[in-house]
């Protein structure tokens, strides 16, 4: 398990399979499976 600093994230990137790459400010690209998208998206709203 990986753990972001929600303040960082600069974007989301849905992938094929229904995970979302998450592109943080430094460039790092990391991996969030589906199983955590209702709860982004109670965060973020429908913006991903």
């Amino acid at each position: 398990m990986t753990i972001a600093n929600l303040d960082r994230v600069v974007e989301f990137q849905p992938m094929l399979s229904g995970d979302f790459q998450v592109l943080l400010q430094s460039g790092t690209q990391l991996r969030m499976s589906r199983t955590y998208r209702r709860r982004i998206r109670d965060l973020f709203g429908n913006s991903i």
